[in-house]
């Protein structure tokens, strides 16, 4: 078939699709006369069989991702046509062959490719975004999992959350599993992004466990049995990297999602895709991560693509880290994008501070001497915290309100979660759970406590508070529902000390700030000629003013130590801070307020990797390339006086060498050496304490005498050791052991 617009008056559907337009029949019968009720559909008249196609039609993308149906003149218009119905009208087994009595418009996929276009995803820990720039040099983003395209577009529409929501896995299955691509799968059977969120706020006890957010965590871990539950039965995901095609793989299902909302009938189809780059992540990690997207967003492109010579065009490439990303947005919105810094070596950090985790990066942007490029970024010395995230924070300060409220909870028979990071407390055994009840409890105080860390300056004036659930916060007093061990709803009124909660965050804070600046102490031997350092303020949660405060504090520090040297920081994109910040530089006020343009402190992950694209104007020099491992990344060591000392540094051993280090001489008195890890670079000050660090207990087979216990560093995350003796060498070998942050 060649590239057209065709007339038809017999459409072809697989099995899939003509089953769910018997069920379209069927719903439109029961509003039918009594003596239609009962008629087959091939009996039905002529005009009414006619709509009831036409309906089908119009919402397929409804249907498989809740879009807006479209428009009906899709289906006349002669400039239009449908995708679906442009088929060879020669039914098989596996189709049905539908007459038409009106004839309608066919279109070739091909004449909707986008070649020009290149779209961006930056897949978070908590909330992903997608943008396009077209062949115009535009820049927008995009609307993924509210559905409804034809409406206005709103604040959150362009951050959209990590997070899947399982509702009958088996039937989702058979319907992408049905045919090569733009399966007739069902919104009702999983759902992402924003409709899943809402949902899981509203899900009952016995519903919680249909929704996965943890799609990232999932990825980068190994043997951490992750298990889900749709209405009907339970699955165990197996390892990320073993998943092969075919298995149950929410991260390609996520994908498949953002696919059907970006390639569509209304928005044409799109080849080129870059994703950010989870620089920390082992390679093989990486690499699968690339392959399920672009398995997911593949299956949402229409099979005419892969079969003409576009194909060859199809492409999901990992690009520039998320940090990095963000760096090259800062950079340009704070006036660095200019000839007054072609000759000059322009050296920042970023501090991009999200929802699940926080990312450390460093590096120099200077005019390039290559004449494609007009500027270079270098970025090195990544670093960051797992566990410094908005939300991981707010679970954080949920668990030191229950604690708080132990012997309450303990009366209801109330449980609730623990933080990774967090110890237990004499008589938690009944208290802290990993259960649906306790999850759901501590899912529900996080929601009620949110306003706290979202308006924090509201908690520390002392005029009266008109909104009520923040003036009952501020007065210490917290009314929530929750769910007992029995699975029954109470109402709950828990104490909590605002106070007290804002001095932990304070203290959480800057920690995070702190091993930012020792990261930077290691990054700074790369910094030839630096006297200032630019920071910039990334991620949601970077908005809050504990941030900026702590910044402050660490920059005082700082000074303190090395006069020469200065600083400035920059406030988060989007905020009133940064438009302050930008009129003090002189710049030309930002008026833009397309929210689909609008460059923030998340959305500027997507637009810096758009700018950042190969073939743009920014060379981008990365530190560790696309196809490199990652860097091993925990500093190992003993305690001595209850501090942590340093015996490997990260920063100087190899994933991939074989080279073996030697970390502590043998005693022949003992089989077992306690190896301590951690991997802030906090750790290089020498005041990290015994209770900040985690420890893996090496047991010997024997004592061994006049050897070394030595570690050879085989990925990011793991090691083996080996005992060499002295006359005879390596003597025995250990496998391969996993640490975890």
């Amino acid at each position: 078939m060649s590239q057209q617009v065709k007339t038809i008056d017999t459409i072809v559907l697989n099995t899939n699709e003509y089953e769910r337009l018997a069920q379209e029949f069927n719903v439109i019968r029961k509003d039918l006369p009594a003596e239609l009720q009962h008629v087959t559909k091939e009996d039905l008249p002529a005009a009414l069989r006619q709509k009831i196609i036409e309906n089908f039609l119009l919402k397929v993308d409804y249907y498989a991702v809740n879009l807006s149906a479209y428009d009906k003149t899709l289906l006349y218009d002669i400039n239009k046509g449908h995708w679906d119905i442009y088929r060879a009208t020669k039914g098989t087994k596996q189709t049905e062959s539908i007459k038409l009595e009106k004839p309608l418009n066919a279109r070739s996929p091909l004449l909707d490719v986008k070649e020009q276009g290149v779209v961006a995803i930056d897949f978070g820990t908590k909330s992903t975004v997608a943008g396009l720039i077209d062949e115009t040099s535009h820049k927008r983003l995009f609307r993924i999992g509210s559905g409804d395209t034809k409406s206005e577009q709103e604040k959150d529409d362009y951050e959209n959350p990590t997070i899947v929501e399982f509702v009958n896995i088996e039937r989702f299955k058979n319907a992408y599993d049905s045919c090569k691509s733009r399966p007739l799968t069902f919104w009702e059977d999983i759902r992402i992004s924003h409709a899943a969120n809402e949902n899981l706020k509203k899900a009952d006890n016995e519903g919680f466990y249909r929704f996965f957010s943890n799609l990232k965590q999932w990825a980068g871990t190994t043997d951490n049995k992750f298990r889900i539950k749709d209405n009907s039965q339970s699955y165990t995901l197996k390892d990320f990297v073993k998943c092969e095609e075919g298995d149950l793989n929410p991260i390609e299902i996520y994908a498949y999602y953002i696919g059907r909302y970006i390639n569509n009938m209304m928005r044409g189809i799109y080849l080129n895709y870059v994703l950010s780059f989870p620089v920390k992540y082992p390679q093989a990690v990486r690499e699968k991560i690339r392959q399920s997207f672009e398995r997911g967003i593949a299956k949402a492109i229409p099979d005419a693509v892969f079969r003409s010579e576009y194909s060859k065009q199809f492409k999901v490439q990992l690009s520039v880290s998320e940090p990095a990303a963000y760096a090259i947005s800062a950079l340009q919105a704070y006036g660095f994008y200019d000839e007054a810094f072609v000759d000059k070596k322009t050296f920042y950090g970023v501090f991009d501070f999200g929802g699940g985790t926080t990312d450390f990066d460093f590096g120099v942007w200077r005019g390039s001497e290559k004449s494609r490029y007009d500027f270079d970024i270098e970025h090195f010395g990544a670093g960051g915290d797992p566990y410094l995230g908005g939300e991981y924070l707010l679970e954080f300060l949920a668990y030191e309100i229950f604690k708080a409220n132990k012997n309450a909870m303990r009366s209801k028979g109330c449980s609730f979660t623990k933080p990774i990071t967090e110890r237990g407390f004499g008589g938690d055994e009944s208290l802290v759970q990993n259960s649906q009840e306790a999850r759901k409890n501590t899912t529900a105080l996080v929601e009620e406590i949110r306003p706290f860390w979202e308006n924090i300056d509201l908690f520390r004036k002392e005029e009266e508070i008109v909104d009520e659930k923040i003036s009952a916060l501020k007065s210490g007093k917290l009314q929530v529902s929750l769910i007992d061990n029995d699975g029954k709803m109470i109402a709950l009124e828990l104490e909590c000390n605002v106070k007290d909660l804002e001095a932990k965050l304070v203290e959480r804070i800057d920690k995070g700030v702190e091993n930012f600046y020792h990261t930077y102490k290691i990054a700074v031997e790369k910094m030839k000629g630096i006297n200032k350092l630019h920071i910039f303020l990334g991620g949601n949660s970077s908005r809050s003013p504990l941030v900026k405060e702590a910044f402050e504090r660490m920059m005082q520090k700082a000074k303190r130590e090395n006069e020469s040297l200065d600083f400035e920081l920059y406030p988060a994109l989007g905020t009133p801070e940064a438009e302050e910040k930008r009129r003090e530089l002189n710049l030309e006020e930002d008026t833009n307020d397309d929210l689909s343009t609008k460059i923030t402190c998340k959305t500027g992950v997507v637009f810096g990797l758009l700018d950042g694209r190969k073939g743009g104007s920014i060379n981008v020099i990365s530190e560790v390339g696309i196809d490199d491992e990652a860097k091993f990344n925990f500093y190992l060591g003993v305690v001595r006086m209850k501090k942590f000392v340093i015996k490997l540094d990260k920063d100087n051993l190899d994933t991939v060498s074989g080279e073996w280090h030697t970390f502590a001489k043998c005693d022949n008195d003992t089989k077992e050496y306690p190896i301590y890890y951690t991997p802030y670079a906090s750790a290089t000050s020498g005041s990290l304490g015994v209770e900040e660090v985690k420890s893996y207990n090496i047991s010997l087979d024997n004592c061994y005498e006049n050897a070394e216990l030595r570690i050879k560093i085989t990925g990011p995350n793991t090691f083996r050791y080996g005992v060499w003796d002295k006359e005879a060498g390596l003597c025995y070998e250990s496998e391969e052991i996993l640490l975890s942050n």
